[in-house]
């Protein structure tokens, strides 16, 4: 086993929901369903000719996702909302300490590792209507940096 680079194509499906005390209208939004194309790099780093199973494995993915809520009437709070809409674009560095089996046609593999991810583009807002005005503001503020555990 050596050493070994790739490109890494896929489609994830997210579905945003939300808590939020100081805006309670938004953990009533039904957001729809977001399917977006992820791409990206891979290195798979073997450790050493006698430990070929093990391995650092990095990707550096490009992701995307846009979740949408629109036209919903909220009497408890007296205002109906028109529009709430989260885009986010990012970039992620995955690095996992792998292992990967032996076998003769599958190789499966268990890894542990940390996720790093930077937002390059977000945009998120909340247009809302009370009584006879329209109002279009910030949702709420976006980390633009998440962290994780793979």
């Amino acid at each position: 086993n050596k050493s070994n680079w790739g490109s890494i194509l896929g489609i994830s499906w997210s579905k945003l929901k939300l808590s939020s005390s100081l805006l309670p209208e938004l953990s009533l939004a039904n957001f729809r369903p977001s399917t977006s194309l992820n791409i990206g790099i891979f290195y798979n780093w073997v450790l050493s000719r006698n430990l070929s199973k093990l391995s650092i494995y990095n990707e550096l993915l490009y992701k995307s996702y846009l979740a949408k809520d629109n036209d919903y009437q909220y009497p408890i709070f007296n205002y109906t909302i028109k529009d709430i809409q989260f885009q986010m674009k990012y970039i992620k560095l995955n690095t996992m300490f792998r292992y990967q089996f032996q076998t003769k046609k599958i190789k499966p593999y268990v890894g542990i590792g940390i996720s790093n991810g930077l937002a390059i583009s977000s945009k998120n807002y909340l247009i809302d209507q009370r009584a006879s005005s329209t109002v279009k503001r910030e949702a709420t503020e976006i980390r633009k940096h998440e962290q994780g555990i793979l």
